[in-house]
């Protein structure tokens, strides 16, 4: 008798024992790594979402603006549009933009003056073979630009003084950067002039503090102001005394050794 009673006892235990080991502790924790797993997996599914659609947008952005989605458009050359949506400002159409004066002026001011303080992006579409001058000039919320390969020219002090630009694209087609082009555009960064420029005009670039500026072609003509500035052509450039140039091309010896007089102490770096 005494040896039933033990035999139930133990199986009582090993009962106990099981359901004690069947926690709902574990199961609750099953559940938050599972939870985890599927947090990840959103999270990298939304990052990598975003990437995608990064390359997408600017395309299907550009669909959506029209005459009748545009928060404010207007006409800025014979046969080019300007659309304003969302903080982006578009130039449309083919040819020549029209010159403008800066801001102060009464007159020939740039239709989009109002826009100024809100403009974060400007999208020039292919067609357009010039920028006007002083058309981006003073756009203080400006911080990238894009510019097609059928732009050969941008004017003088297209877009001086946008403080913080700190990105534009030069395409290859670019031929003439203006005079004070970019001049107190101060964050302006990693600047890559394409190799079909053949001239840079005066302090282009002036004020700039990059950390560098790449020559993808030979060397293109500076034009100076005067005849006192032709003994250090390379103060043209304007940049901040130690900025760093790299070039490739043939023709730049004469702007490396005028470019170490005074202020300007650049150091030209041959890939």
């Amino acid at each position: 008798m005494k040896r039933v009673n033990l035999l139930v006892i133990c199986m009582i235990l090993s009962v106990i024992l099981l359901a004690c080991s069947n926690t709902p502790v574990d199961s609750d924790n099953m559940v938050d790594n599972d939870n985890i797993a599927d947090s990840d997996n959103i999270v990298d599914s939304e990052h990598t979402g975003n990437s995608i659609k990064q390359e997408s947008d600017m395309d299907n952005f550009l669909k959506t603006i029209t005459e009748e989605t545009a928060e404010h458009k207007g006409v800025c050359g014979a046969d080019l549009t300007w659309y304003y949506k969302d903080n982006v400002l578009v130039i449309k159409g083919t040819g020549e933009m029209a010159d403008y004066k800066p801001p102060h002026f009464n007159e020939s001011i740039v239709p989009w003056n109002e826009l100024r303080d809100n403009i974060a992006m400007v999208i020039i579409q292919d067609g357009v073979t010039y920028i006007g001058t002083y058309a981006f000039e003073t756009l203080t919320s400006l911080s990238k630009a894009t510019i097609p390969e059928s732009v050969t020219t941008i004017g003088d002090a297209a877009f001086a003084r946008c403080e913080n630009l700190t990105t534009v694209n030069l395409s290859e087609g670019l031929q003439v950067i203006g005079e004070r082009a970019f001049v107190g555009s101060v964050k302006l960064n990693n600047i890559v002039i394409p190799s079909s420029v053949v001239e840079i005009k005066d302090e282009a670039f002036r004020d700039i503090k990059t950390e560098s500026l790449k020559f993808a072609g030979d060397a293109p003509e500076i034009t100076l102001y005067n005849e006192i500035d032709k003994s250090n052509t390379g103060q043209i450039l304007g940049l901040e005394e130690e900025s760093i140039i790299y070039y490739s091309g043939s023709g730049f010896d004469k702007y490396i050794e005028s470019s170490n007089i005074g202020e300007f102490n650049y150091t030209w770096i041959k890939e």
